[in-house]
């Protein structure tokens, strides 16, 4: 566990510093887009920040997704932080209609640049370690980290077009405001199946979520938990994986068999993964 901790203070401390950067740089440069994407980049860090916390604390292994446990007093706080965050994305999408754009200093590019390299640099670490100490949760901060990333490179693209018409740098804080809103929506949605939900053990529901399952190279199945959320299932899928597994291949993998899942539409919307070392 002190490992743990020492790769997630190193985390939290590198991404406070990308979303302060990404915020100066944004007001320096005249991008809101990219202040915006500093916002999302601190909301995601408040949340790691709350693990974190609660795993000092309590003096337990917690994720992103219950950082606080299973108390339901805890969850409907968590349920409250969500519908803060909710109102931010809100308050940030109508605010960006009423600002004055100007052309964008393409000198940002630099400083946004580091920002990704940074951010995937960092999940490439808590993913090696998370794997060697089962860590869900360096585990959860490799892939926030990871899609903190690829949002930054799609506002590299919005900023770089701002750069020629101040309007797209509109468009990236709108894009930016709605990735806000949905990270909030997120939150509300965890904490409210750990609230209302239940296990189930619907066979029928399994055999259908294990026939989408296409195990690949170093990635293999081993478990399924149904959580039943009134009318409709959350499904959180155990998998194993080796060594040599980077990061790439499993998010490409979730997603697919996110997809692959949703697309089948047997009442299960909520997809979550597991990741274990496979031994």
């Amino acid at each position: 566990m002190r490992v743990e901790r020492k790769i997630a203070i190193c985390d939290i401390v590198i991404v406070c510093l990308i979303a302060l950067a990404k915020i100066f740089s944004g007001s320096v440069f005249s991008s809101f887009a990219l202040m915006v994407s500093g916002y999302y980049t601190l909301c995601v860090l408040t949340n790691k920040l709350l693990s974190f916390t609660a795993s000092v604390v309590k003096g337990r292994r917690v994720s992103l997704k219950e950082p606080f446990g299973y108390g339901k007093n805890e969850m409907y706080s968590m349920v409250v932080y969500g519908i803060i965050i909710c109102l931010l994305g809100l308050f940030i999408f109508i605010k960006t209609f009423f600002l004055k754009y100007y052309f964008v200093d393409l000198k940002i590019i630099l400083p946004i640049i580091v920002s990704v390299l940074s951010l995937f640099i960092m999940s490439k670490i808590s993913f090696k370690v998370a794997k060697s100490i089962q860590s869900e949760m360096l585990m959860d901060m490799m892939h926030v980290n990871f899609f903190d990333g690829i949002y930054t490179v799609l506002t590299i693209f919005f900023i770089s077009l701002g750069g020629f018409i101040p309007v797209f740098d509109m468009l990236g804080a709108l894009f930016g405001a709605i990735l806000i809103f949905i990270l909030g929506l997120k939150i509300i949605e965890n904490n409210f199946i750990l609230v209302n939900g239940q296990n189930d053990l619907n066979k029928k529901i399994i055999k259908k979520v294990e026939s989408a399952l296409k195990e690949c190279d170093g990635i293999y199945y081993s478990n399924c938990n149904l959580i039943n959320i009134r009318n409709y299932y959350k499904v959180v899928i155990e998998i194993l994986i080796n060594d040599n597994v980077d990061i790439e291949d499993l998010i490409i993998w979730e997603e697919y068999v996110k997809g692959k899942i949703k697309l089948n539409n047997f009442e299960v919307k909520l997809v979550d993964f597991l990741v274990y070392k496979n031994n």
